[in-house]
């Protein structure tokens, strides 16, 4: 036999639409004047509706196995959840390109800049080597060299 609570936690809540439809705007979640009160609380009240728990439908969960998919089956659930949903699949794709074009772009550019500067300046380096010693018949650059 179901229970008659004026809310619950730890369950399942089923509401009818037609009840949640018929309050219209005034079912909200509402965390109470001083927000100390949980925001489902709120909404069970703004429904002005009797509420049962139905003592079969129990959730046992312990911090120690919290509930959901683990393992094996969370994968499964995770990849249909991105591959199965078109509108989640193009929001990571998006978000993968955004990360991209924000983050790996500009470090990629900033490395390869660096990367320049600091063959230039070995280059530099070198050719006034070269010209200290007074060798002219030696006058290529690293880049020259490695061309050939």
């Amino acid at each position: 036999k179901a229970h008659e609570v004026e809310s619950a936690f730890n369950g399942v809540t089923i509401y009818p639409m037609s009840l949640i439809r018929s309050r219209g705007s005034a079912a909200q979640y509402d965390s109470g004047d001083d927000n100390q009160r949980c925001e489902h609380v709120g909404f069970h009240y703004s429904l002005k509706n009797s509420m049962f728990v139905n003592p079969k439908w129990s959730m046992n969960l312990k911090p120690s196995k919290p509930g959901g998919p683990t393992g094996y089956r969370a994968i499964v659930t995770l990849s249909y959840a991105i591959i199965g949903r078109p509108n989640v699949m193009f929001a990571v794709v998006l978000g993968g390109l955004v990360f991209c074009l924000l983050f790996i772009c500009p470090l990629w550019t900033i490395v390869v800049s660096i990367k320049s500067l600091v063959l230039l300046m070995m280059t530099a380096k070198k050719q006034e080597r070269v010209k200290e010693r007074g060798d002219s018949s030696f006058e290529c650059s690293v880049i020259d060299a490695r061309e050939m």
